[in-house]
């Protein structure tokens, strides 16, 4: 995705809901690979400035997303992995001596040590 409208769809695939993504996944008006651009254009762009994400793997996600366009769509598999395409953002916690679920049930003792 390069041009005007590229860049037009890009925006469209980033800021829509969950539902209106799987669905348009498993309408078949986009693709993994689509939204997945889509989205680490949006990271490529934003993150400088925001200085949100220490790490993306964008090689990891695009071969992912290319494994996963090879893929029956959730229905096709009997309704499994209903979130199948769909781009999320995972953040650790700060960098700290703390514990990692802040204390909350079973994994109370589990500590990120750095």
């Amino acid at each position: 995705m390069t041009g005007e409208s590229d860049r037009g769809r890009a925006d469209e695939l980033c800021s829509m809901s969950v539902a209106s993504l799987t669905e348009a996944l498993e309408g078949g008006q986009v693709t993994v690979v689509d939204v997945v651009e889509a989205h680490l254009e949006r990271i490529d762009l934003l993150n400088p400035a925001l200085n949100l994400l220490c790490f993306v793997y964008g090689s990891e996600a695009r071969s992912a997303a290319r494994r996963a366009a090879g893929t029956p769509t959730t229905s096709q598999r009997g309704g499994t992995e209903p979130l199948r395409g769909v781009p999320f953002l995972s953040r650790p916690p700060r960098e700290s001596r703390t514990r990692t679920t802040a204390g909350r049930g079973p994994m109370a003792p589990s500590t990120v040590w750095r």
